[in-house]
C-alpha cells in the first residue's frame, strides 16, 4: 500500500492516485492490477482523506483477489475502517462477514517468500487492526460491553506488539464502552490499567479526571465528561479533593480547574468552587493561557462571584487584582465589581447595627400588641358585666305586697256575695 515517505502535496498524490488506478484498471482481473487499485485506494484514504474515492477503489480492487486470499483480507480491513468512519453499518457488517472466510485460512507449507510476506502483513492486520474495527462496529450496534471486552483482550494478548500509546488509547476506549454498557466498575478498572502506561503529567491528569467522573456517574451516553450541576455527594467531594491534590504542580492541568470550578459553582458548592479557582490562579500555565484567551480569564472571575457569596471579600479582591493583571484587554466591568465589593463590605459591617435595631423594633411591636390584647380583654370583661346587670333588671321578680294590707281581690268577692244575699231576702218577704 502507498505510504508517502516525505511530505507530499495533495495535487501530486491525487495525480499519482489517478495514474495508479488507471494502470490497475488496464490490468483488471490480475493480482498486480488489484495491488495497484489497492495502493490507489490507500493513498485516497490516508493522504487525501477522500473516503468516497477510497471506497470505490477498494471495491474495484477486491474483485481482483480470490475470496480466500490474505491480501483481500488486508484490503477488507482497510475498507472496513473507511465504512465505519462513514457510519455505514450495513456495509461494515457485510465486510466483517467476508473477513470470516479469510480468518479461517492457514499459511501453506510450500509458500513462496512473496506469499509469506503477504501472510505476515495479513497476520498483523488480523491481530492488531481487525479487533479495534470489530469493537467499533459492535459499539455502534449497541453492544458496548462486548466492544470493551475485545479491546481489553487485545491489550492483554498483544502487549509486546502494540506501542504503549496505542494500548493506552484502547484502554480508554474500553473504559468508555464499559460506562455506556452500565458498568462503572469496568470503566474504573480499564482507566486504572491505562494510568499504569503513562507518566505524562497532562495525560495522567486527563485520565484521573475521566476516572473521577466515571466512578461517580458524570459521563454522558458516549462516555464523555458531562457538563452540568450534578453533585453526587460527599464521596464525590472527597475524591475531588484527592484529585486536586494529585494534579497540583503538574503540567497541562489548568483547564481542569476551570471545568471543576464551574461544576462546583453551578451546584451551589461555593466554598470548594472558590478553593478550586484559587488553585487555578496559582497555576502558571493557566495564567499564561489566560493572557492569550479572554474566555479563560473571564472564567476565572467566577471565583470572585464565589468569594462574594461566601462574604470572603479579601479573596474576592485578590481575584480581581490577579485577573486584571493577566487580562489582555481592559476589564469593562472592573468598576462594577469594585462597587459591589464596597457595598457588600459596608452591608456586612452594618449588619450588627441593623440587627439590633430590628430586634428593638420587634420588641416594641411585641409590647404594643400585648397592650392592645390586654385592653381588648378588659373591654370584653366590662361588656360582659354590664350585659349581666341589664338581664337581671329585665327578667327579675316583681316587688311583694306588705303583710298588713288586705288583698283587694277577696274584698270585692265578699261585697258581691253580701249584695246577692240582700236581694234574696227582700224577694222572700214580698
Amino acid at each position: 500500500p502507498f505510504v508517502p515517505t516525505e511530505p507530499t502535496d495533495a495535487a501530486t498524490v491525487r495525480a499519482w492516485c489517478d495514474a495508479c488506478a488507471d494502470l490497475g484498471r488496464s490490468e483488471r482481473g490480475t493480482r498486480h492490477g488489484g495491488d495497484l487499485l489497492f495502493a490507489a485506494g490507500e493513498a485516497a484514504r490516508r493522504t487525501l482523506r477522500d473516503a468516497k474515492r477510497a471506497t470505490q477503489l477498494f471495491a474495484e480492487a477486491a474483485g481482483a483477489y480470490p475470496d480466500a486470499d490474505v491480501t483481500r483480507g488486508v484490503l477488507l480491513v482497510r475498507w472496513l475502517a473507511v465504512e465505519l468512519d462513514r457510519g455505514n453499518a450495513p456495509r461494515a457488517t457485510t465486510l466483517l462477514e467476508r473477513l470470516g472466510d479469510v480468518e479461517a485460512l492457514r499459511p501453506p507449507r510450500d509458500a513462496t517468500e512473496s506469499e509469506l510476506r503477504r501472510w505476515e502483513i495479513w497476520d498483523l492486520e488480523r491481530r492488531l487492526k481487525l479487533p479495534p474495527q470489530r469493537a467499533r462496529h459492535l459499539a455502534a450496534q449497541g453492544n458496548a460491553g462486548e466492544a470493551a471486552r475485545i479491546l481489553e483482550q487485545l491489550v492483554r494478548d498483544e502487549a509486546d506488539a502494540l506501542e504503549a500509546w496505542l494500548r493506552l488509547d484502547y484502554l480508554v476506549k474500553a473504559a468508555r464502552h464499559h460506562y455506556v454498557a452500565g458498568s462503572r466498575e469496568g470503566a474504573v478498572r480499564a482507566l486504572d490499567a491505562a494510568l499504569e502506561l503513562t507518566e505524562d503529567d497532562e495525560r495522567t491528569a486527563s485520565l484521573r479526571f475521566l476516572r473521577l467522573y466515571a466512578k461517580h456517574g458524570l459521563l454522558d451516553e458516549h462516555g464523555m465528561p458531562r457538563v452540568g450541576r450534578e453533585w453526587p455527594g460527599e464521596a464525590f467531594e472527597d475524591d475531588l479533593r484527592a484529585y486536586l491534590r494529585e494534579i497540583q504542580g503538574r503540567e497541562g492541568v489548568g483547564t481542569r480547574y476551570l471545568s471543576l470550578g464551574s461544576r462546583a459553582y453551578a451546584a451551589g458548592r461555593y466554598a470548594i468552587a472558590l478553593e478550586i479557582y484559587l488553585l487555578g490562579l496559582r497555576d502558571p500555565e493557566l495564567l499564561a493561557e489566560a493572557r492569550r484567551k479572554p474566555t479563560v480569564w473571564r472564567g476565572l472571575l467566577m471565583g470572585y462571584s464565589a468569594a462574594m457569596r461566601l462574604e470572603r471579600f479579601d479573596e474576592a479582591e485578590q481575584i480581581l487584582e490577579i485577573v486584571e493583571r493577566i487580562a489582555d484587554e481592559p476589564m469593562d466591568d472592573k468598576d462594577t465589581f469594585l462597587l459591589a465589593l464596597q457595598k457588600a463590605r459596608r452591608d456586612v459591617a452594618e449588619r450588627p447595627l441593623r440587627g439590633a435595631a430590628r430586634r428593638k423594633l420587634e420588641e416594641a411591636k411585641r409590647k404594643r400588641k400585648a397592650r392592645e390584647a390586654e385592653r381588648h380583654r378588659a373591654r370584653m370583661e366590662t361588656g360582659r358585666r354590664e350585659a349581666g346587670a341589664r338581664a337581671e333588671d329585665e327578667v327579675g321578680l316583681a316587688p311583694e305586697a306588705p303583710e298588713d294590707d288586705l288583698p283587694f281581690g277577696p274584698l270585692l268577692g265578699l261585697v258581691a256575695a253580701l249584695g246577692l244575699l240582700a236581694i234574696f231576702v227582700l224577694a222572700r218577704r214580698r
